[in-house]
């Protein structure tokens, strides 16, 4: 994945010792000299990834990894000296010597690796209350968004799923026009880890002598965390002004300009998200019809007696469920397997007979056998649709 610099890295070779640093000259750009600084910390972490990384997992998804520990990277610097620095006219540069710790590198990209070997992507948008001609710009940059995601060889949800998947959606949600329910329906449905929800697309032409047309394209993507549908950030691309004959041509390469303008600043937010999962990516667990509320107490209780469980773990009551968000620090089969182990570990529980109803992204919804959960419904009708 391109990652997010504000300079051209200038790479020397790594000098390695005691098997566990690795000393990097590297430079850094930025509007002030303390982005510049945090620049030169981010390529000398990435510089350092490339040796590590690989030789430490075999993740499927090494880019979006790798992007996850330089997200950190001042966390790994041990030591550095500035070599030279300039205030330049419109930006900062400096180049420094960096100590980079490598043994925190390894540990961490192993956590990782058990989080982030699946992760898909899903880019959506609404066309609901559209015109022919607003769908066709929004289809556009839909198609650009996708093509960044394999240029940068990340996994997305191909075309024909999603249309499927948006069209089942619009049935079940009706008169529901909200951009959250469609978002977390969306979400729900789709096998990805991520989505990037393209809320807003604006076009500004004006008129040129000769008969040409003169535009500019504004979009507003907004990222989010497909375990609960949480909303990450919101990126603004600014397209550049593109003079064609035609205004719909013009519109499309200013689209074109506008992706490439915010998609490094949008992946961002994604690679933030996945480097705070070094300590535990977080979950969310939904109990329907537990019976007892000392019953989910208990099962709170043992949750929190397991390090390998954190948290707060708060339980929220709703109409329906109880939800609690927790962090764990191995793979999610392991967790599901010791949440049904403490809950079978409490009498009431057992003749219950817990099992997973539904299982999506991070969020996992438990049930008894004979109490049906009304999204679990809605997805398996979903999982039939090719």
């Amino acid at each position: 994945m391109k990652k997010i610099l504000l300079g051209v890295i200038l790479y020397l070779p790594l000098t390695l010792f005691a098997q566990n640093s690795a000393t990097i000259e590297v430079d850094g750009k930025g509007q002030s000299k303390e982005q510049a600084m945090n620049d030169a910390f981010r390529n000398a972490v990435q510089q350092a990834c490339g040796t590590t990384i690989k030789a430490t997992t075999k993740v499927e998804n090494y880019i979006t990894l790798e992007d996850a520990i330089v997200s950190n990277a001042q966390g790994y610097i041990k030591t550095h000296s500035i070599i030279s620095e300039k205030q330049e006219t419109n930006f900062y540069s400096v180049r420094i010597k960096a100590v980079v710790s490598l043994d925190p590198i390894k540990l961490d990209a192993q956590t990782l690796s058990q989080f982030v070997g699946g992760i898909r992507f899903l880019v959506l948008y609404d066309s609901r209350n559209m015109s022919p001609e607003e769908v066709k710009n929004f289809e556009y940059a839909y198609e650009r968004m996708n093509e960044k995601l394999i240029e940068n060889k990340i996994r997305y949800i191909e075309k024909s799923r999603f249309e499927a998947l948006k069209n089942e959606a619009f049935k079940i949600l009706g008169s529901d026009t909200s951009e959250a329910s469609y978002v977390q329906k969306l979400g729900m449905f789709a096998d990805a880890e991520f989505l990037i929800f393209i809320k807003d697309l604006s076009i500004r032409t004006e008129q040129k002598a000769g008969g040409l047309s003169s535009t500019k394209v504004t979009i507003q993507a907004k990222a989010y965390d497909n375990c609960t549908a949480e909303g990450l950030g919101t990126v603004v691309f600014e397209g550049e002004w593109k003079t064609m004959p035609d205004a719909g041509e013009a519109a499309r390469l200013s689209i074109n300009s506008s992706i490439q303008s915010g998609y490094d600043r949008l992946m961002n937010f994604f690679n933030m998200r996945v480097g705070s999962w070094i300590n535990g990516a977080p979950f969310e667990l939904r109990f329907y019809g537990m019976g007892a509320p000392r019953n989910m107490r208990e099962l709170i209780n043992k949750l929190k007696s397991d390090s390998e469980f954190g948290g707060e773990m708060e339980p929220t009551m709703t109409a329906d469920f109880v939800k609690l968000n927790i962090t764990y620090k191995k793979k999610p089969y392991d967790m599901y397997n010791k949440v049904l182990d403490f809950a079978d570990a409490i009498p009431d529980m057992k003749t219950k007979q817990i099992d997973a109803k539904l299982l999506y992204g991070r969020q996992i919804s438990f049930a008894p056998l004979d109490v049906p959960v009304k999204e679990a419904v809605e997805r398996k009708k979903i999982t039939d649709l090719k």
